[in-house]
């Protein structure tokens, strides 16, 4: 099938990522087998995207918009990826917790990013893109400010906090991006940006 090829090459370079994440927790993050991986699976992701991202016959101003709204939610689910690691990690190494325990001390950015979501839409008809962005980005910066400075004598309930303020930054990036984007998009390419974002979004 035609989807086979670039799922294929998607799913190896992502192993070769993960592998190599997995072996700096055994070899550190300056050794080959974790910086290999790591940079071989991240080339692969890149000349994928070069070669196949749809381009967007418009004027270069909203072509950069489209662009824009892509790159936020890229963006925000790398700092959501590296967030998870770290706080599973610090959790089980540091604080003693067990897999599950951890699982579920990520529930409040988990819950407040999904009770938030749904009202991301109504949210931009009533205030507009920008007042939400800077709302998003100051519970992100708090968040990561405040689970940066986490020790081994911290709370839970303080780390709660700051997974909840990252968790509220996640709500609204999804909104405010793919409104962004498909606001700027020709009417005839919505559905290739729609699941260019839903592409961002995994």
């Amino acid at each position: 099938p035609l989807w086979l090829g670039p799922n294929a090459v998607v799913a190896v370079a992502m192993a070769l990522m993960v592998w190599g994440l997995i072996e700096a927790g055994s070899g550190g993050w300056g050794s080959t087998r974790a910086l290999g991986p790591v940079v071989a699976g991240a080339l692969i992701l890149a000349g994928f995207a070069a070669a196949g991202l749809p381009r967007l016959d418009q004027p270069s101003e909203a072509t950069r918009l489209v662009a824009a709204g892509l790159v936020m939610m890229m963006l925000a689910i790398l700092s959501v990826v590296g967030t998870v690691f770290f706080v599973i990690t610090f959790m089980q190494n540091v604080l003693g917790y067990s897999p599950l325990r951890a699982g579920f001390g990520l529930l409040p950015f988990g819950v407040t990013a999904a009770v938030l979501a749904p009202m991301g839409a109504r949210l931009i008809r009533r205030h507009g893109r920008m007042p939400l962005v800077v709302v998003a980005i100051g519970c992100e910066a708090a968040g990561l400010i405040g689970l940066s400075r986490i020790t081994p004598t911290s709370t839970y309930v303080g780390i709660g906090i700051f997974l909840a303020l990252f968790g509220a930054a996640m709500a609204i990036f999804p909104a405010v991006s793919l409104d962004l984007a498909l606001s700027n998009a020709p009417p005839d390419r919505g559905g290739v940006v729609s699941g260019a974002h839903a592409a961002a979004l995994q």
